[in-house]
């Protein structure tokens, strides 16, 4: 690991995300509905296995809130 070179990742670590930024009311949820957030993060997901290992935080990060995102997510 000593010749390895450092690389950025796309957010940083101190990110955070919580669960207060998920939808509240049901005028919110169902605005939310409508976006392909969990196909996203499925492509993501199978692009980090793949090839972009660099991305495993930032899509670690996004991928809890899958079943209930907001729009901070």
């Amino acid at each position: 690991m000593q010749d390895c070179k450092p690389m950025n990742t796309p957010i940083p670590v101190s990110f955070k995300l919580s669960i207060e930024q998920c939808p509240q009311t049901q005028e919110d949820i169902e605005d939310m509905s409508h976006v392909p957030y969990e196909i996203t993060i499925r492509s993501l997901i199978y692009a980090m296995v793949y090839n972009r290992p660099y991305i495993s935080h930032a899509v670690g990060v996004v991928r809890k809130y899958i079943s209930n995102l907001g729009k901070e997510h």
